[in-house]
């Protein structure tokens, strides 16, 4: 895969990170109800890091941005798995949930995966108590697998069962 992302949707645009984005990165990381499920908050310095190396370095993950505010709003996790399998997944800055953004960026990555790098198969994980992550994964048309090895609950979509298209 082209380790540059640049797609854009009528109000998103999904990028590759720069330094430049860490503050918004640590507005929405270093939040307790963002981080709920996910992990223990992050302090600046872990901020610095992760983007470092799961951003810039390995690409990972993608800035999620707001085009008319220029504002890096959260992140969308996007990156090979296994062979022919890649993981799905997002962090959004609270200040931007119930806007539809993760469904968005979920169906866009999902029909780029698809339709542009020929992916077989996109994978999805969350803790069983995350409802709204639940409820996105089945919104774009993933189907439960059950529990992973992690003790997270495992959502798929292969690439003939593709409903984006």
């Amino acid at each position: 895969m082209n380790d540059n992302i640049d797609i854009e949707t009528d109000r998103l645009k999904i990028r590759s990170f720069t330094k430049n984005d860490l503050n918004d990165v640590f507005e929405y990381l270093s939040d307790e109800i963002v981080m709920k499920y996910i992990e223990p908050v992050f302090t600046y310095e872990q901020v610095i890091e992760f983007i470092n190396r799961t951003g810039i370095e390995n690409k990972l993950i993608f800035a999620i941005e707001i085009k008319n505010e220029k504002k890096v709003i959260g992140h969308l996790i996007f990156h090979e798995y296994k062979k022919d399998i890649y993981e799905l997944g997002w962090i959004i800055n609270r200040n931007y949930w119930n806007n539809g953004y993760a469904i968005k960026v979920s169906k866009t990555i999902i029909k780029f995966g698809f339709n542009t790098l020929n992916i077989k198969k996109i994978i999805g994980e969350t803790d069983e108590e995350n409802k709204k992550s639940i409820k996105i994964f089945e919104k774009i048309g993933m189907k439960f697998v059950g529990k992973n090895k992690d003790g997270l609950i495992e959502y798929e979509i292969n690439n003939n069962e593709n409903i984006i298209k």
